[in-house]
């Protein structure tokens, strides 16, 4: 079209993305959160769990993901149990089924568990490091290292930038 356009994004808009869930509790609450750090305050299924060779990240925010978790777990009745439970009454439970879930969790290497949920429709991946990251294949289709002109100790250098 031989047009531009101007697109606003700001860090702090995306952050808060990320929080909804904080967010509207703190504004329909009128109280702010205490920190939690990777672990969800009320769901068991939103947390960093502890696998046989690393650390994974679980995203079962809703009744059916958590259900699914559980069934790939190998829970069958509480995975019933959670489908007929209303979401406020799900908070009740958090610390039993987090206890559960990181027995479960700790019994398999966290590549094998994340294509296993991933395969159940839940959202979960391991925890890479930053090198393995920077090797990921979307690091490089998204062009966001350019090559620097300096050579580096280690051999050729990048910075990243905006794509």
């Amino acid at each position: 079209t031989s047009r531009g356009q101007f697109i606003d994004v700001a860090m702090l808009d995306s952050a808060f993305m990320l929080m909804t869930a904080m967010v509207t509790d703190t504004l329909t609450s009128g109280a702010a959160p205490a920190r939690h750090g990777n672990e969800h305050p009320y769901y068991a299924g939103y947390r960093l769990y502890e696998t046989a060779d690393g650390p994974l990240m679980i995203g079962a925010y809703t009744n059916e993901q958590l259900a699914r978790l559980l069934e790939t777990l190998g829970e069958p009745e509480r995975a019933d149990a959670v489908r007929q439970t209303s979401r406020a009454e799900i908070r009740g439970s958090t610390e039993s089924d987090a206890e559960l879930i990181a027995a479960r969790v700790r019994t398999r290497g966290a590549d094998e568990w994340e294509a296993l949920l991933q395969a159940a429709h839940v959202p979960a991946a391991r925890v890479r490091t930053l090198d393995e990251v920077l090797g990921h294949e979307q690091v490089a289709s998204r062009a966001v290292l350019q090559p620097m002109p300096v050579e580096a100790e280690s051999g050729p250098s990048a910075l990243p930038v905006a794509p």
